[in-house]
């Protein structure tokens, strides 16, 4: 028998106590034949008296062919389209997307668990990546938060803005109607703002030693949000926090303190086909986009080498040069593309849960979204 440590139902007891290694508290109870796995052994719970399997653990579960998510999650990195790896792989576009949102679950139960040991040890950048999902009439802004030395990847927001720029009196026409349905909230990148400053203020109390500084241009709506949250406010009060701006208009090299939003911001172009600004790969659904998203910062903050150029090659991660032990974070890695994380055993910021059950915010879609049931458990 494998050395399973918790029951996967929810209502039994022993699903919140881990049981220590040899504690029989299951026994064999049979097995079932698969196509895409063979034998697949059941066991009973001597708590609860509910039966599961080896399936239940599994990344896997509930899946019906083996795809392998190692590939997938290398050409999603290699800015390929959701209808390329389906060619690629020689799957459907279905099945490509039932893992990714799959991988998605991962990389967010990793990246919660790895940041709550994180004791800041750098000064912070926060920028909006601009670009749209869905229609160029729903642009959007992805707000970033990010070490200022490590460029590793604390946090990130997305929020839908108001189409702006010149446009055409048709075009005009055409967003009137639309917001006749839907309409951008006017101060929704304070908002966001906000959020983030909860984030810096969280990842202060963690440390609650020095002084913390906070980059971001110039940007009215900045300020506006970071001071609404009542804690970032008493620590600028009492001389703890500062928020510098900085021009826009400076030249973005490693020299601008801006410098490491502006390298993610090339990144997510160069790496994400959804941010290529190309007609035929664009986000389409701002779910998806944000799983993507989630999956690509996961493999930057901890599997990308720190530096990659011969002439200064660093193999530590963004994630340890943020503070966080290398073999910690092998450790947390150890079944990433394997064992399946239960949303039960989590606990998740608000962005993690909104990505993990599909609840952002679709100005262009309506309606219930699937989430399937076992995501729950």
């Amino acid at each position: 028998m494998k050395p399973y440590t918790f029951c996967p139902n929810r209502a039994c007891p022993l699903h919140y106590q881990r049981q220590r290694e040899g504690v029989l508290w299951y026994r064999p109870y049979g097995y079932y034949l698969t196509s895409a796995f063979g034998r697949v052994q059941r066991y009973l719970c001597l708590s609860c008296g509910k039966t599961f399997s080896d399936q239940t653990y599994s990344l896997d579960y509930y899946a019906k062919k083996i795809v392998d998510y190692r590939e997938i999650d290398a050409l999603l990195r290699g800015c390929e389209s959701i209808s390329s790896m389906g060619r690629k792989l020689k799957e459907r576009v279905a099945v490509i997307q039932n893992r990714l949102q799959r991988l998605g679950k991962q990389a967010i139960a990793v990246q919660e668990s790895l940041i709550k040991e994180l004791l800041l040890q750098e000064d912070l950048v926060a920028d909006g990546f601009e670009s749209f999902c869905g229609s160029q009439y729903f642009p959007c802004n992805l707000n970033l938060l990010v070490g200022k030395e490590s460029q590793y990847l604390y946090m990130k927001d997305y929020v839908t803005l108001r189409r702006k720029g010149r446009m055409t009196e048709e075009q005009k026409e055409k967003r009137s109607k639309l917001e006749e349905r839907w309409k951008a909230e006017p101060l929704g990148i304070a908002k966001s703002f906000k959020k983030i400053g909860e984030r810096v203020a969280k990842l202060y109390r963690r440390r609650n030693t020095g002084f913390v500084r906070l980059y971001t241009d110039e940007h009215n709506q900045y300020e506006k949000g970071l001071l609404k949250d009542i804690d970032l406010s008493r620590m600028k009060n009492q001389e703890v926090f500062e928020h510098i701006k900085v021009s826009s208009k400076l030249v973005r090299d490693k020299n601008n303190p801006l410098f490491s939003v502006n390298y993610w911001d090339r990144e997510l172009r160069k790496d994400l086909a959804n941010f290529v600004r190309e007609s035929t790969r664009y986000g389409r659904n701002i779910d998806d986009l944000m799983n993507r998203v989630e999956i690509y910062s996961v493999w930057h903050n901890y599997r990308k080498n720190y530096r990659v150029k011969k002439s200064c090659e660093d193999t530590r991660y963004h994630g340890e040069v943020a503070g966080i032990e290398r073999d910690r974070i092998e450790d947390t890695f150890t079944g990433y593309y394997r064992d399946r994380h239960f949303f039960s055993h989590q606990v998740l910021s608000a962005e993690g849960i909104r990505t993990w059950f599909r609840m952002w915010e679709n100005p262009f879609k309506s309606g219930n979204k699937y989430v399937p049931l076992y995501a729950g458990g």
